[in-house]
C-alpha cells in the first residue's frame, strides 16, 4: 500500500481533478458544475481503481486526506489562495504515511 506509484496517483485526483472543476466552474452555472464535477471525480477515482493504480482503500484515504485538507483551509483562507496552500499540505501528508509505510516494511 502507498507505493511510489501513488505519488502520480495525489497528482491526478488533487492537482489534475480539482484544476479541471475550476474550469468547469467557469463555463457552466453552480448548481450544476458541482454535479458536473462530482460525476468527473467520481468517474476519474473508479478509472484509476479499474485500472488497478489505486486500490479502493487507498482511493478512500486519498478523498478523505483530500477533503479533510481542502474543506478547513478553503473556510480559512480565500478561494484561489486555499488551493495553492492545500496541494502541499496533501503531498506531505501522502508523503509522511508513505515514509511510515515504507519505515514498517524495512524494521
Amino acid at each position: 500500500m502507498f507505493g511510489r506509484r501513488w505519488y502520480i496517483e495525489v497528482l491526478i485526483i488533487a492537482v489534475i481533478v480539482p484544476i479541471i472543476g475550476i474550469g468547469i466552474t467557469w463555463f457552466i452555472p453552480f448548481p450544476l458544475s458541482f454535479l458536473v464535477y462530482t460525476i468527473l471525480f467520481i468517474v476519474v477515482i473508479i478509472w484509476r481503481i479499474r485500472k488497478r493504480a489505486l486500490t479502493v482503500k487507498e482511493a478512500i484515504v486519498l478523498v478523505l486526506i483530500l477533503y479533510g485538507v481542502s474543506k478547513p483551509l478553503g473556510l480559512l483562507l480565500p478561494d484561489p489562495l486555499s488551493y495553492a496552500v492545500s496541494i502541499p499540505f496533501i503531498f506531505l501528508i501522502v508523503w509522511l504515511i508513505h515514509k511510515k509505510t515504507t519505515a514498517s516494511i524495512h524494521a
